[in-house]
């Protein structure tokens, strides 16, 4: 096995965000297969070992001469949880989200990295459209740590649903939707149910679980919104507008119980078959 360093804006213990949340579990199921994963942020990681290999995750924090650095030992991975070639992460500006030629950022370190690896095939369609000759892999999913899954099983069991509701996320700011997403609750005769900001995460699905539906409309596209396999997971419809990677995967149809299973089986795997051929 080779020594590995994954690399990051921030890491869970500095910030709870979904990004936070994926690549702690990606860490710890790698560490499962037999690694030693080594943590590095990245305004701290100047020097970049030739023999040492990088798994770089959400990268603006890191310093040009570590970039330039990398783009000449090639020995990393971009894993990719959203649209960083993308002024301000969002291709969603731009018309089928292709970007022209010279809006495309951080051209040269995509195409040194020995894979970007993905997190779902809607994902990947706007990375090719941009980037068409980099060397992708798709996990097709956003892992979960198992006490997070066990928490939504509980959740569907306890909850009690109000009928001709929709569950809205309540953000301030617009790349979620949030006037979208209610003008399509008032389309569809239902009643909104605002998600806010709670202390816990459990908390939060519990307030999500009681709507009938997710209902959510992002204006920047999601690559594999937490927030939908949630949803799915606590056997939810999600009423989207086809801009959440997450749905073009095969499991988006399954629900419930069901899907919980599948995510927690698979997962291991899957994010393995990524990462070996590079990591080990």
């Amino acid at each position: 096995m080779k020594d590995v360093t994954f690399v990051a804006d921030f890491f869970l213990s500095a910030m709870n965000r979904g990004a936070e949340q994926n690549d702690h579990t990606v860490i710890r199921l790698l560490n499962d297969k037999g690694l030693r994963v080594k943590y590095a942020m990245c305004d701290r990681l100047r020097f970049i070992k030739k023999n040492e290999f990088y798994i770089i995750s959400n990268f603006a924090q890191l310093g040009p001469d570590a970039i330039a650095q990398l783009v000449t030992h090639r020995n990393y991975v971009i894993y990719e949880h959203d649209f960083k070639f993308a002024p301000g992460r969002n291709p969603s500006q731009f018309l089928n989200h292709l970007l022209h030629a010279d809006a495309v950022q951080h051209r040269a370190f995509y195409e040194a990295a020995q894979a970007v690896i993905l997190l779902t095939t809607g994902q990947e369609e706007i990375f090719r459209k941009n980037l068409p000759y980099l060397n992708y892999t798709v996990t097709g999913l956003s892992p979960y740590e198992k006490k997070d899954l066990d928490q939504i099983r509980s959740i569907n069991v306890d909850t009690f649903r109000e009928s001709n509701t929709g569950a809205v996320l309540d953000f301030p700011h617009f790349q979620k939707g949030t006037s979208q997403s209610l003008t399509r609750c008032n389309e569809l005769g239902i009643t909104p149910v605002m998600l806010s900001s709670r202390p816990t995460k459990i908390e939060f699905l519990q307030d999500l679980a009681v709507g009938e539906r997710l209902v959510f409309h992002p204006q920047i596209y999601e690559s594999c919104s937490r927030l939908s396999m949630e949803a799915r997971m606590l056997n939810m419809e999600v009423d989207h507008n086809g801009m959440i990677g997450a749905a073009t995967e095969p499991w988006w149809e399954q629900s419930g119980h069901d899907l919980i299973d599948l995510i927690e089986d698979m997962q291991s795997d899957v994010i393995w078959t990524a990462f070996k051929d590079y990591v080990s």
